[in-house]
């Protein structure tokens, strides 16, 4: 079988060294690849410069085509369909728009650049003709901020109007997390798939080879917790309830689809060890909530590669943890234990290493404290903060304090009034900190984080699309500047919910 696939995002000069272009990077059309790659397909990826520029992005054994602008794609396109093709996927981000390439460099002494772009005609329409009636083409639609109606509007009207077998939607809105959720709308119906990049991949290749999708719940959850509970539903269906002396390794190992889960089971004394491989420290984290909810009460410790990431327990009222392993104690806590309702019995000594985030001491528990987290709190006050981000320049707004907690590096931000929404908090601390109005428009993402102290605080920081501009004068709250955002990500002053915010927003990136 033939697999044609263009990944990554197109380029239009604006002269000799500029060019307007989008964000995509080309990791999902890579993992795409792969898929393919691996159910025996003859893999052609035509993909940005960009997307190719990591030699390891691809596997050998894939024939590579770099194109820079709407035109080098149209020519490839030429090429490659000379030969007949099974099928075409077209994941790349190709410009809608394109302007005139001036000669030369443009001058940068004006105050304002007026551009003038032409529309550029749609290559998804022309693919039928190219390929004949027996390719699969598979178009995709990225929107943001609709509903689940409107989405899989746009998308069937792709299908019909451009002659499609399949189209593969999703919602800027939604990328970013743990989870890459898509819309598969096919001549058939509609069916959504939710898991991480490679699974989606997975989902979406099958569905173009026509490879019958298994019966059961997992196609239909939604939300990253309902795709841990995916993980739950498997393992509970597999082994059934399971106890140290039923162990059965082959069984676990079967319940879980591979990859990019790759479990290991093995009997032990104190009852039994679960490891998964090629996961980082976050994803592992999400498997071992999962794996041990699915076991039930006893111990178990997770395993990465051979080394302990964390071992907790289920007790009366909440979790029993005893070490975050090869995680930083405060990324443990803010990433992963939100998910764990009820109250932590911690180690004395981990319990002092998340004292700056407020966790709040309820007594001893033998040799291990009883806390209260701040967001278990049910008194706590809720807050919101406003992240301006240029991602083109890897810019971040951010402000050294000049009120509690001074001296740390933070978003404009605080207590919202009763009754008042995130982001009007948002824009109003904005506006009162830094004198600056937030861009016109519904926050591009949202996220949650959390702060502690004598009150405890749920804290929405609204993230919005910028352009770096001069710094705003320094209020009385806040000396504001934009900075790289990696430098603010490695830097000791930087609080930790402001970090865990940027850590997920690199995340988000990464997926686009």
């Amino acid at each position: 079988m033939r697999v044609v696939l263009t990944i990554g995002g197109t380029e239009e000069p604006l002269d000799d060294v500029r060019v307007l272009t989008n964000l995509s990077s080309g990791r999902f059309g890579a993992a795409l690849a792969r898929a393919a790659l691996a159910r025996g397909a003859d893999v052609v990826v035509l993909g940005s410069h960009r997307a190719l520029a990591d030699p390891t992005a691809l596997p050998p054994g894939v024939q590579r085509h770099a194109f820079r602008s709407h035109q080098d794609l149209d020519a490839l396109l030429d090429e490659v369909t000379a030969q007949p093709v099974d099928a075409l996927l077209m994941a790349a981000a190709v410009a809608d728009y394109a302007p005139r390439a001036e000669e030369g460099k443009l001058p940068s002494s004006a105050d304002k650049l007026v551009l003038r772009l032409h529309r550029t005609p749609k290559l998804l329409a022309t693919l039928r003709a190219r390929c004949g009636p027996d390719t699969r083409l598979v178009g995709f639609k990225l929107l943001s901020g609709v509903t689940r109606e409107e989405l899989e509007t746009v998308a069937r009207a792709q299908l019909e109007d451009r002659e499609l077998d399949l189209v593969v939607a999703n919602d800027l809105a939604e990328l970013g997390g743990a989870t890459h959720p898509v819309l598969l709308v096919g001549r058939g119906g509609t069916r959504r798939v939710e898991g991480l990049r490679d699974e989606v991949a997975d989902a979406v290749v099958d569905a173009v080879m026509q490879v019958p999708v298994p019966d059961g719940p997992w196609p239909t959850v939604l939300g990253p917790r309902r795709a841990r509970g995916r993980v739950w539903w498997q393992v509970a269906q597999a082994l059934g309830p399971v106890t140290a002396e039923a162990e059965d390794p082959a069984a676990l190992l079967a319940c879980l689809r591979t990859p990019p889960w790759r479990p290991v089971a093995l009997p032990t004394p104190a009852g039994r060890v679960v490891g998964l491989g090629e996961l980082d420290a976050v994803r592992m984290v999400e498997a071992w909530q999962a794996l041990a909810h699915a076991l039930g009460p006893a111990a178990v410790p997770l395993l990465h590669e051979g080394t302990l990431v964390a071992g907790a327990r289920r007790v009366a009222g909440g979790w029993e943890v005893h070490d975050t392993g090869l995680m930083p104690a405060t990324a443990w806590a803010l990433e992963v234990l939100p998910v764990l309702e009820g109250t932590l019995h911690l180690p004395p000594s981990l319990a002092a290493a998340l004292a700056p985030l407020g966790l709040r001491a309820l007594g001893d528990a033998g040799a291990l404290v009883e806390v209260l987290p701040p967001w278990a709190d049910p008194q706590r006050a809720a807050a919101a903060s406003a992240c301006l981000v240029d991602l083109a320049r890897g810019l971040v707004l951010v402000g050294e304090r000049r009120v509690a907690p001074a001296g740390g590096l933070a978003f404009p931000g605080g207590r919202a009034e009763p009754g008042e929404e995130p982001e009007a908090t948002a824009r109003r601390e904005l506006r009162e900190e830094t004198g600056m109005d937030a861009p016109p428009g519904a926050p591009w993402w949202r996220t949650t984080t959390w702060q502690g102290g004598a009150t405890a605080w749920e804290i929405t920081c609204c993230t919005w699309l910028a352009c770096a501009g001069a710094d705003p004068p320094a209020t009385a709250e806040l000396v504001a500047a934009w900075r790289p955002l990696a430098a603010v990500r490695d830097d000791p002053r930087t609080l930790p919910g402001v970090r865990v915010v940027l850590d997920r927003l690199q995340r988000r990136v990464d997926t686009i």
